[in-house]
């Protein structure tokens, strides 16, 4: 970006002054000027920015002059002279040095049809020495350049605000349905003094929905202060660039090279929210938890990711649940009524309460199932969703399929053990799953804990007798793998070789 100058402006009006566009200057790259002409449907072509540049300052120069001169009551019930040479002498008259250097620089260089130079004006105002009128218009443009200044500072901010918003994903729906609740807290805890809240869940649960909205309102209600998205890899680029998070965020926001007390002192007037989405990884989530950690008070730091949070220290994890039975009715009337399938979206209760409870409150397999609606029933889909079969089991293989193979194969194993014990009624302590595992308890426990981390299951229980359930849609997508379950619980023998090797 160019800075403005005093000499730059004055370069420019000289060539006004002979009704000639600029044959080049710096002014021309002003982001005050490609706005401008974005703003009237121009390309900003060389040609047109020169151009604009003249424009830009005409109208600067005559808001200004219209200002003073209803401040030096121009707007009275005296008639007022049209401009011209009257209007030049009535300017002068008024006694207010800031008019006076306003109108010079108007009538000097923004109207060539009136052939006004320095000795023309000296000669019309008779009272006024000619360094006295070029005092004026070096005061004029010197303010001009001044308001100049603060016209590109301003688009500057514009231009940058659009780009952060332009980074927000487009993928995720325009308004969420039936996660009021957990936005409701995660904006509570991040306007309250929690710095770094995380939200988890199952891939599709809505995280990135929910961090969306987030990110909506804050753009709303700090226009000047807008969101900050990133994702793991750019902050992991950034950090192998020698870089931290905080040199990462200055830098989006139109601050580049300030070190961290730099940008604190910069952007404290404002806190801002900084998003980091899509953590699905542990040692992601670790990394950037703890680049977030190092951060100032002026940033509220919102991470999401399909890990168990509890495992990463310093964050306030919150879990999106999935939608009650009345939520996931409505979503599904709301996704076939924008389909334009009005038939479904007026469907009884009845009629769609098998799909909205096969897809168990999940909002992406409830918006992808709302369009096997075209052709059929809601108990027909239901069957689909519970036999991941077609179109949908398409879309549950897509939700697992990047994280099932982003993790180790003993997780794995014992999620798939943890899914047999599901499917054949067996226990799923931790208890009876040692008795399944024919490995070591040490590798059983480190694969529980490497699955839970990967949010492929979940622990509940005790703490003594902990107990553990695969994720949503998990077990069916293992079953796309793997065919139907065996009678007996998985994985044993394998596990026990992979230990015996060890």
């Amino acid at each position: 970006m160019n800075d403005v100058t005093s000499k730059d402006v004055r370069d420019v009006l000289r060539h006004l002054a002979r009704d000639r566009t600029p044959r080049a200057s710096p002014l021309a790259a002003t982001e005050v000027v490609r706005r401008q002409l974005a703003a009237a449907g121009y390309l900003p072509t060389p040609q047109a920015c020169l151009s604009e540049v003249g424009h830009v300052l005409a109208r600067v120069v005559e808001s200004e002059l219209r200002a003073h001169r209803l401040r030096n009551g121009a707007s009275g019930a005296a008639p007022q002279p049209a401009d011209g040479f009257d209007r030049v002498l009535t300017d002068f008259r008024r006694g207010d040095l800031e008019l006076e250097a306003w109108s010079a620089v108007y009538h000097v260089f923004l109207r060539p049809d009136l052939h006004l130079d320095i000795r023309a004006l000296e000669a019309l105002l008779g009272d006024r020495h000619r360094r006295t009128i070029q005092r004026r218009l070096k005061a004029g443009t010197e303010r001009l350049a001044t308001r100049l200044q603060d016209l590109e500072s301003e688009a500057r901010a514009a231009s940058r605000r659009e780009r952060l918003r332009a980074r927000l994903p487009s993928g995720a729906p325009d308004r969420i349905v039936g996660a009021e609740g957990i936005l409701r807290a995660a904006r509570k805890r991040l306007d309250h003094g929690h710095r770094l809240v995380a939200l988890g869940g199952p891939p599709g649960i809505g995280k990135t929905a929910v961090a969306l909205e987030i990110a909506r309102g804050a753009a709303r209600l700090t226009p000047h202060a807008e969101p900050i998205w990133l994702t793991p890899d750019e902050v992991d680029a950034s950090a192998r660039r020698g870089r931290g998070l905080a040199a990462e965020i200055a830098d989006r926001c139109g601050l580049p090279g300030l070190d961290s007390g730099r940008v604190r002192e910069a952007l404290a007037p404002q806190r801002r929210v900084v998003i980091v989405d899509g953590l699905d990884t542990i040692g992601a989530a670790v990394r950037v938890a703890a680049a977030a950690a190092r951060l100032t008070d002026a940033f509220a730091v919102l991470l999401t990711g399909r890990v168990c949070w509890s495992g990463v220290t310093g964050v306030h994890a919150l879990t999106v649940p999935p939608l009650d039975l009345h939520s996931a009715l409505r979503l599904l009337r709301r996704e076939a009524a924008v389909r334009g399938l009005a038939a479904a979206a007026r469907a009884s209760a009845d009629e769609l309460l098998p799909l909205a409870a096969a897809a168990d409150g999940h909002p992406l397999v409830l918006r992808a199932a709302a369009g096997e609606l075209r052709h059929s029933d809601g108990p027909g889909v239901a069957r689909s969703v519970l036999e991941a079969s077609g179109p949908l089991g398409v879309v549950i293989e897509q939700l697992w399929s990047a994280q099932w193979w982003s993790v180790d194969e003993p997780a794995r194993l014992a999620a798939e053990l943890v899914i047999g014990a599901e499917g054949s009624g067996a226990r799923t302590e931790r208890a009876g799953l040692a008795d399944a595992w024919l490995g070591s308890e040490r590798l059983l426990d480190e694969a529980l804990r490497s699955a839970v981390d990967a949010g492929l299951l979940v622990q509940s229980g005790t703490v003594r007798r902990p107990r553990y359930r695969s994720a949503p849609f998990l077990g069916r997508f293992v079953q796309r793998l793997t065919g139907p379950p065996a009678r007996s619980v998985p994985a044993g023998p394998t596990v026990s070789s992979a230990a015996d090797r060890s």
